[in-house]
């Protein structure tokens, strides 16, 4: 085994104080156990935890302790069950730590294969299956969403090694990937950020590194990236913070140095130097957007690292104008951190993502999507969102003056086969159409039915059903870990348990990851899914009906990867029933209102006092109705600007609806008297809101569970004033349920959407308010094409448009591109096209908010601006002493391939430049030997034409011409 020296300089600490400033370091309690080195550390939620490793006294250890920043304390956990050992390597999935691999001293070198999964909750360690590779140690990894990843080190007989291999915790198995980009080494730093991992330094053949590597996943390919900028070191440690990376301590010239990495620009920064002592194989970890380093070096000072303010800032929406307005007209999202480029920017407008025409770091333009519902707008930028204060109000012209039996078409039903329970509405593939997702009470099993609906025509794909816990009483749904799809969380009533299925759809195709499950309360009811303590990652609130408590998961996801903080109860009254979440004394923090059940006559409110990383609520108040099952809806139902509340009383036909008022200031929450309006029906528990006849003013729908109909209520109040027209029924199939109000057939107007818990049905309602025939325009026709034009044309419709919307695509991408024209106009030519290329597209008119069916114009074809290869690889060049290829070329997908041949530079440096000469990525390249393959990740532009540049260290330099079609 390869030996060196390692000089140790004690210093001793008393109070060292210093302020958690951007770029500064403060020490920290000392780590729980003994001085050592080579042991493992890795954080899950808000938690560290460090073990195994070689002690300043004695053996190897299997000691296992957890830091808790909040307190900054450490407690020790059951001990590692591998037993003794240090040079393990290790990292966090999800909720689950894991760690294997390794060295112990027994009379002789042992070296490990074994690997262990921890699990925080019961605190204890499973085996799982041995590494793939060689017994090794030094071994590098991390993990990057639901995978993870261990590679490198060194094995028995002293190899330096370069093998690079998969974990997947769901099927308990390993995978070899492509081998590592670099020479074999062992004493590596390695971490991720993002979608990406980074390995780098390390020592191979006792020659100090500095060189860094970029693995993707996605291409299983390594790209270098700029050296380190510090030199070479070896045992040196490293962490991810939000979109930077940073290294430093370990062995070489410059044993404090810390420098911080940045992938978008591909460059280091030196920063604040670590003020402890040397250290030399300690470990580290990060913790939301603080880093950590303890041990190392025989010692047990711990310090927690604080980076720049360039770490992405939390989102916020201060405000929105207008408030309401019809299906693809212009709203201005106001409030801080959004992304200046619009793609960056995730828009939902509750069920539907909204397109965005235009951004700032303040300001948002985007358009009202088809398929809107009645919830806060959020917006994600950077994997972290924030949430309105109130929702947004579709409108539509010709709404009538009252509900009759003409406002819907009668029920529409699609059968399930089995109890449907708990249904939501969402686009989960991001095609645009509102899906739903339901479950099964009687079993484990949830559906999702995937909306294939047009104007005037409703209908579902088959049902896909996926696997949750047993007894499912609700489902919901919300971006959980920032990456801008709708995961889904099922209530398991009979396990006691939620289950959470991150979502991992395209467009067209639905899909859900494995479901993580996560232990409730007694009974748990209703979920909710919101922002809590304003950290920009959703918590998950749900009641528990036995248990008489509501649990709330603090949300400590990343992008790709779903965990949550140990939960945290809340006692509520007897009976608990369901939860809703809305912001009651314009605090801007949302508060929790809880339903209960008989004996119980309450409902209570939770005013939210959280601050970020900390849930907590004032105490509770209690407000009387009636001793019946009581639901729970929220919204501004007077138009003042304050969330009023609907409670919905089970069994009580003369006062099945009661309305609150609400009358709170900030940080004091309280309520007019209730207004009762009866429904004539009984078992109404569930009741929702939404403007249904694009008058602005949210109506109410309710359930009458008992008699198979729900009752429509007309809003009539005005400002300050709360008043409801008599209700007007509506059939359902038996045993209606779960409300939606939401278009589902993309005319602009909602739909009213249901379950049938007992006919084993879903309901649907179309709407007819309004109905003015809007038409699509005829006659498509596309003309002057050119390599990146082309103009589409049409005749006028009958009916009088307010605008035409067109949306554009390259053929066989799921991606539209949206343009307008107003209602009087009749062509459109669309510009920055690429050449050689198909494309697709549609147009349909909108009428004042009513949408007419969507098109299809004749495909066309770009000219080509030059000949392309017909070979695999394509645009070859060659001069001087080296040659150069590409292809696919044009690049239809995200990944340009490059060849370079006949070499005899060894350094050479890469840019992609626009027509306009500016450089987009620039990348260095070093070739071992004549030749170099390299994909290239071009997921950051635009479609367009570049030119790739490629120069040596002789001066030699190649162009190359390439289309980016997508």
């Amino acid at each position: 085994m390869k030996k060196y020296l390692v000089v140790i300089t004690a210093v001793l600490f008393n109070v060292v104080t210093i302020h958690a400033q951007p770029n500064t370091w403060t020490r920290k309690a000392d780590f729980g156990g003994t001085g050592r080195q080579y042991a493992v550390g890795f954080s899950i939620g808000s938690k560290g935890y460090i073990g195994t490793g070689y002690p300043d006294v004695g053996e190897s250890t299997k000691d296992f302790w957890e830091y808790d920043p909040a307190t900054n304390a450490w407690t020790q956990k059951a001990d590692f069950g591998g037993g003794f050992r240090d040079r393990a390597v290790g990292f966090s999935i999800g909720s689950k730590g894991y760690i294997g691999m390794g060295y112990f001293y027994n009379g002789g070198p042992v070296y490990y294969k074994d690997f262990w999964e921890y699990d925080t909750v019961t605190n204890s360690w499973a085996r799982k299956a041995d590494f793939a590779g060689t017994a090794r140690d030094f071994a590098v990894g991390f993990s990057i969403g639901s995978k993870g990843y261990i590679g490198l080190g060194e094995d028995e007989t002293t190899n330096d090694l370069k093998d690079f291999w998969e974990y997947d915790p769901l099927l308990n198995s390993w995978m070899k990937k492509t081998d590592f980009g670099g020479s074999g080494r062992y004493g590596a730093v390695g971490f991720s950020i993002s979608s990406k991992g980074y390995i780098g330094t390390g020592l191979s053949v006792l020659s100090l590194l500095k060189d860094f590597w970029e693995y993707d996943p996605a291409a299983n390919t390594w790209t270098r990236k700029a050296d380190v900028a510090g030199g070479g070191r070896d045992f040196a440690v490293g962490f991810g913070i939000g979109n930077k990376g940073y290294i430093g301590a370990g062995s070489s010239n410059n044993p404090n140095f810390w420098e911080e990495y940045d992938p978008t620009i591909n460059t280091w920064t030196r920063k604040a130097d670590f003020p402890g002592t040397g250290k030399i194989s300690s470990t580290g970890f990060s913790i939301n957007n603080k880093g950590f380093i303890g041990t190392g070096s025989y010692t047990k000072d711990f310090w927690e690292y604080t980076p720049d303010d360039n770490i992405p800032g939390i989102p916020s929406i201060t405000s929105f104008s207008p408030t309401s307005g019809h299906i693809s007209s212009t709203v201005t999202i106001n409030g801080t951190n959004f992304s200046t480029n619009p793609l960056e920017n995730i828009v939902y407008f509750g069920a539907v993502r909204a397109v965005v025409a235009s951004a700032t770091a303040t300001k948002l333009k985007v358009y009202v999507p088809v398929g809107t519902t009645y919830e806060p707008i959020s917006v994600t930028t950077n994997g972290l969102t924030a949430y309105s204060a109130k929702p947004f109000v579709v409108t539509f012209e010709g709404g009538n003056d009252a509900f009759t039996q003409n406002s819907f078409i009668p029920k529409k039903d699609f059968p399930l086969g089995y109890n449907p329970c708990g249904s939501y509405i969402g686009d989960f593939d991001g095609d645009g159409r509102t899906d739903m997702v339901t479950g099964d009470f009687n079993s484990s099993v949830i559906s999702v039915l995937r909306n294939t609906s047009h104007t005037g025509s409703v209908s579902f794909a088959q049902k896909k059903n996926f696997i949750a816990g047993n007894g499912n009483r609700s489902c919901t749904a919300g971006d959980l870990d920032g990456d801008g799809k709708l995961d889904i969380v099922t209530s398991n009533i009979s396990a006691n348990t939620i289950s959470v299925l991150r979502n991992t759809s395209t467009a067209g195709n639905i899909s859900f990851a494995l479901k993580i499950d996560f232990a409730t309360g007694n009974s748990p009811g209703y979920a909710v899914v919101r922002d809590l303590d304003g950290d920009g990652k959703p918590e998950i609130i749900i009641t528990n009906f036995v248990s008489a408590t509501f649990s709330v998961f603090r949300n400590t996801s990343s992008v790709g990867n779903i965990s949550f903080d140990t939960r945290k109860d809340f006692a509520t009254a007897l009976g608990n029933f369901n939860c809703a979440i809305s912001d009651l004394d314009g605090d801007g923090k949302p508060d929790v209102v809880v339903g209960t059940e008989a004996p119980s006559n309450i409902f209570s409110v939770f005013r939210n006092t959280s601050t970020p990383g900390n849930i907590s609520f004032a105490a509770r108040l209690d407000y009387t109705t009636y001793a019946e099952r009581k639901g729970v809806a929220i919204g501004d139902l007077d138009s003042d600007g304050k969330p009023d509340l609907a409670i919905s009383n089970f069994n009580n036909p003369d006062h099945s609806l009661s309305i609150f008022r609400n009358t709170s200031s900030n940080g004091v929450i309280s309520f007019a008297s209730k207004i009762d309006y009866p429904s004539g029906g009984i078992g109404s528990d569930v009741s929702i809101i939404n403007d249904l006849n694009g008058d602005g003013k949210p109506d109410i729908i309710l359930n009458n569970y008992w008699v198979s109909n729900i009752s429509v209520f007309k809003n009539i109040g005005s400002v300050g004033v709360i008043s409801f027209a008599p209700k007007v029924d509506y059939s359902t199939g038996t045993g209606p349920r779960f409300l939606n109000a939401v278009d589902i057939d993309g005319d602009g107007k909602p739909d009213i959407v249901l379950d049938n818990l007992f006919s084993e049905t879903i309901s649907v309602l179309e709407s007819l308010i309004g109905d003015n025939g809007c038409t699509p325009p005829s006659d498509l026709k596309v003309t002057n094409i050119t390599d990146s034009s082309a103009k589409l044309t049409w005749t006028l419709p009958d009916t009088a448009a307010t605008t035409f919307e067109i949306r554009y695509r390259v053929a066989g991408d799921s991606a539209w591109i949206y343009k307008r024209k107003e209602g009087t106009q009749n062509a459109i030519t669309l510009h920055g096209l690429s050449p050689n290329t198909t494309y697709q597209w549609q147009i349909r008119s909108n009428c004042g908010g009513q949408i007419s069916e969507g098109i299809h114009g004749p495909g066309f074809t770009t000219a080509s601006s030059f000949v392309s290869s017909s070979t695999n690889m394509s645009d070859a060049l060659s001069a001087g002493n080296f040659s150069i290829s590409i292809s696919p070329n044009p690049v239809t997908g995200n990944v340009l391939n490059l060849y370079i041949s006949n070499a005899t530079a060894t350094n050479f440096q890469l840019s992609i430049t626009d027509m306009q000469g500016r450089i987009l990525i620039s990348q260095n390249l070093f070739l071992g030997s004549s030749s170099l393959n390299r994909a290239i990740d071009l997921a950051g532009l635009p479609k367009g034409i570049y030119i790739l540049n490629v120069i040596n260290n002789k001066n030699e330099r190649q162009q190359i011409k390439f289309v980016k079609a997508n």
